[in-house]
């Protein structure tokens, strides 16, 4: 492996004994570069290079990579946090750290000579993921032969591996197929330049394909597992977040960016707005500007401590060794599901508010606009099922299949 060139840190971020505040700080501290590069990215369709190089710089990218593999092994909040400021500079740059942080944590419940595989060469490697099982994959002595079309991929430019979910085949049809996880290097995948999207264009979110592929059976893992927290890897390590119920808490950082977003959005309306003059009237005098930017802001900060209210209690909970419960993990998909949302919704009403001046497109509002009505478009973060298992739940039904 080794494609990635960015492994030495720049003198601006010395690396020794990191806590979960100075990666927040990192990333906070990023901002402004993104910032500058995000109508670059945009037209780039995917992240920069020096986006990259900066994000292994300020090690935030180990912010849930396992210890014994270079890692900080972080709770779920932390990765949270870190989108939520990157967010603040350029929503599709700051979606691709979230999903490379994320799949670090994915790597992390594979056997144990998977992730040597991955890190053991490098442990700045970068792994892109594509998990609905659209794959085939065929049982073959010591592993599988794997194909697909797989799309969705944030990152994928930038990745060292990749994982997939397939349907697997170990019975040569005698018995219906299982949904797998598999972890192949990015020399087995063909890239496919399809990612011309209206919002978070910056992340690259391309399809590939692969073709007759062998994935050894020790970089397979059953994804009913990975998602109920008992795959291999959650008794390898001791961090708690190898053992969260995947369905249930990942959401929460697929939010993140939404909150970010709008963060800025409100930041650059309030900006905008206080200049602003209409018919020869002050705009910030407006009794209703002055209650979007009110209502806006209220939403934005409820979404941020949902989000992380949620995220931490989880977090407490599986280190002290219990399980969540069904309750709990509606509960947790919901608050993810209503946090984006508001996310949204203050961003639409801002824009709303800016009228014409925020069409143009040297008015970085549109993107935003843009860039949050992208990132909550995510399945796992569609309100109508999150707020609708919730409800099962609450009414004593069955939550449904691959909902929790």
């Amino acid at each position: 492996m080794g494609r990635n060139v960015y492994n030495q840190p720049m003198d601006d971020f010395p690396s020794s004994g990191l806590s979960a505040a100075e990666l927040v700080d990192r990333a906070r501290r990023l901002t402004p570069a993104l910032r500058e590069r995000a109508r670059a990215a945009e037209e780039l369709r995917r992240c920069p290079d020096e986006t990259i190089a900066d994000f292994h710089a300020a090690e935030f990218l180990k912010a849930v990579q396992p210890a014994r593999f270079g890692g900080f092994e972080m709770g779920w909040d932390v990765l949270c946090e870190i989108s939520m400021e990157l967010a603040r500079g350029c929503g599709g740059q700051a979606w691709v750290a979230t999903v490379l942080i994320d799949h670090k944590y994915i790597v992390g419940l594979f056997h144990e000579q998977a992730q040597r595989d991955v890190w053991d060469a490098d442990e700045n490697a970068l792994i892109t993921a594509s998990i609905a099982p659209v794959g085939k994959a065929d049982g073959v002595d010591g592993g599988y032969i794997l194909n697909g079309h797989f799309g969705f991929s944030s990152g994928a430019h930038h990745a060292d591996w990749v994982i997939v979910g397939a349907m697997a085949d170990t019975t040569g049809g005698k018995q219906p197929p299982v949904q797998r996880y598999f972890l192949v290097p990015d020399s087995d995948i063909n890239r496919i330049d399809n990612w011309r999207v209206v919002g978070l264009a910056a992340s690259g979110s391309i399809d590939f394909e692969i073709h007759d592929a062998f994935v050894p059976a020790h970089r397979v893992i059953d994804i009913d597992d990975a998602q109920e927290g008992r795959a291999p890897g959650a008794s390898l390590h001791k961090g708690a977040v190898y053992r969260m119920p995947q369905r249930a808490i990942a959401c929460l950082g697929l939010a993140s960016p939404s909150i970010g977003i709008a963060q800025w959005v409100l930041d650059d309306f309030i900006a905008m707005t206080k200049s602003r003059i209409s018919r020869g009237s002050k705009v910030a005098e407006w009794q209703s500007m002055q209650l979007r930017i009110a209502e806006s802001s209220a939403e934005i900060d409820a979404a941020r401590l949902l989000v992380l209210t949620t995220a931490r209690r989880a977090m407490a909970t599986l280190a002290a060794g219990e399980v969540m419960s069904i309750e709990r993990r509606a509960e947790s998909r919901r608050n993810a599901c209503y946090a984006a949302t508001m996310a949204r919704r203050s961003v639409d009403r801002l824009f709303d508010g800016a009228g014409g001046h925020g069409l143009y497109l040297d008015n970085d509002l549109q993107r935003g606009m843009r860039d949050a009505k992208a990132a909550v478009a995510h399945l796992a973060l569609g309100w109508d099922m999150g707020g609708t298992t919730y409800g099962r739940v609450a009414l004593g039904l069955d939550p449904g299949p691959g909902s929790l």
